[in-house]
């Protein structure tokens, strides 16, 4: 799947949950005699990102949470890194091992 497809799933599903969780709080504090408070904004959070996980999950994996992509890329670098360490151990291996 092309990158701006996976985007675009992204941005509708943060969009969405947005919309839903982030504005229900708002309004849950805006009007509080419409009488959702904590549980229905709990449950608005969850069946916004439940609904987006079924409709673009299969596409973009359903993050919805820019968090959640950082700390996937903070910790890519250890998928660079990790082979060449892997490669530079095995290099020292054989040296040790064949040294004569």
């Amino acid at each position: 799947m092309s990158i701006s497809k996976r985007s675009t799933a992204e941005l509708i599903g943060t969009f969405w949950r947005a919309l839903g969780g982030c504005g229900s709080a708002v309004l849950s504090g805006a009007f509080p005699q419409l009488g959702i408070g904590f549980l229905g904004v709990a449950f608005a959070f969850g069946l916004t990102v439940l609904s987006m996980c079924y409709a673009i999950g299969h596409i973009s994996g359903g993050h919805l949470n820019p968090a959640v992509f950082q700390g996937w890329a903070a910790q890519l670098w250890l998928f660079w890194l990790a082979p060449i360490l892997g490669g530079a151990a095995a290099g020292l291996f054989y040296s040790w091992f064949l040294a004569e």
